[in-house]
């Protein structure tokens, strides 16, 4: 999925873009409550990285979708 961020002093702003119609739009529009995660995972095999071979970081939020 297409997405983009945009932080303010108090927000996360998450843009993405997906089907105007579709099983989770009409879902969305019966409950706009959303939650979403971001990940990332590096591997690091030929140095270590803080005495590790790999690092992960996840980022979890919820909110509200808007149109």
């Amino acid at each position: 999925m297409s997405f983009g961020f945009e932080m303010t002093d108090i927000h996360l702003n998450v843009y993405t873009h997906f089907m105007k119609i579709g099983k989770k739009v009409e879902l969305l529009k019966k409950d706009s409550r959303v939650c979403v995660e971001f990940s990332i995972f590096n591997d690091f095999p030929d140095k270590k990285y803080k005495g590790h071979g790999h690092d992960y970081r996840c980022v979890i939020t919820k909110g509200k979708i808007r149109y």
